[in-house]
């Protein structure tokens, strides 16, 4: 069965999104304000910095939209059938078709898959929020952060890694997605770098992928699969930081990730042997623990830094 996910903050509203989809257009995402000083790398080399974690005070943990796209489709025939008899009708018609998408069309769709995502979130947020979370996640971070070469602040003068962490579970609710906006400031408080970098996680099921579970989460597996989420973004980072964002050409970048196709426009950047790293077209970093399908993409990775992309052979003719 196949099923639509939207990621929160990442997609158009599902009106909207369904009706560009039945016209056979696309929209992209909202461009990530990045941007990467010159001197950034340089500036911590010499002053060294200082993480500092900003946990958001409300949804730190939230779930991509899952619809079923069979029911997506009647549900948009239903706002279209309704649009196209207002039509004319003047403010009665404009309000018998409000009426009718709040609750019978993709507007209660829409509705209705929010509501289920926001209850699938709580289990994972009440877990993580029963341990001391900011001094936890500080720490990691600024553990990660100097382990991926970042020099550390030795005296007041130095620069401030600003990071803006959120987990958004993923259409298995097995899985996530650590967004990280991070922002390198320097002691005047000006910016020299920001990105959105986005980690896509391992599994965090209790038996793993070779049984069914009963769904419960565990604490030490959640923080096993986040800490290690936590050190790639760092290592992506300082990558970007001493790359200054040099990738390779744009092209199409496919894999399979926790049972669910991945496929869009990005530049790939050099990887490790566990994770391909790319920038997306929104201008995001993106780093998948996969290995891409298609291996005519070989050739056109870029080795910046770090081991070369695994690339597998395509199955596909």
């Amino acid at each position: 069965m196949k099923r639509l996910s939207l990621m929160a903050g990442r997609h158009i509203g599902l009106g909207v999104a369904l009706g560009l989809m039945l016209g056979g257009c696309a929209q992209s995402p909202a461009p990530s304000r990045s941007f990467n000083d010159p001197a950034a790398m340089r500036y911590i080399n010499d002053h060294g910095l200082r993480v500092d974690v900003e946990i958001p005070a409300k949804d730190f943990v939230t779930a991509s939209m899952v619809i079923d796209a069979k029911t997506a489709m009647a549900a948009q025939q239903t706002s279209q059938n309704a649009a196209n008899a207002a039509h004319g009708a003047g403010l009665a018609g404009l309000l018998v078709l409000g009426a009718l998408h709040s609750q019978m069309g993709s507007g209660a769709l829409e509705r209705d898959a929010r509501h289920e995502a926001e209850n699938d979130a709580k289990p994972m947020a009440s877990l993580l929020a029963g341990n001391p979370l900011d001094s936890q996640l500080q720490e990691r971070y600024r553990q990660a952060s100097a382990d991926a070469g970042l020099r550390q602040a030795q005296n007041p003068i130095a620069g401030r890694l600003v990071i803006r962490p959120h987990i958004v579970l993923a259409p298995d609710r097995g899985s996530f997605s650590l967004l990280n906006e991070v922002e390198l400031q320097d002691i005047a408080g000006s910016a020299l770098y920001h990105a959105r970098i986005e980690v896509f996680s391992q599994s965090f099921r209790r038996c793993g992928a070779s049984c069914i579970d009963d769904g419960q989460l565990d604490l030490a597996n959640v923080t096993t699969v986040l800490n290690a989420s936590i050190d790639e973004s760092m290592k992506v980072l300082a990558q970007d930081l001493q790359t200054q964002g040099n990738a390779g050409r744009e092209q199409t970048i496919r894999y399979v990730i926790n049972g669910h196709r991945h496929v869009e426009r990005g530049q790939l950047l050099s990887s490790s042997d566990t994770y391909v790293r790319y920038r997306s077209l929104d201008g995001a970093v993106r780093s998948a623990p996969v290995k891409l399908e298609d291996s005519t993409l070989l050739p056109a990775l870029q080795q910046v830094a770090g081991a070369p992309a695994q690339v597998v052979p395509s199955l596909q003719p």
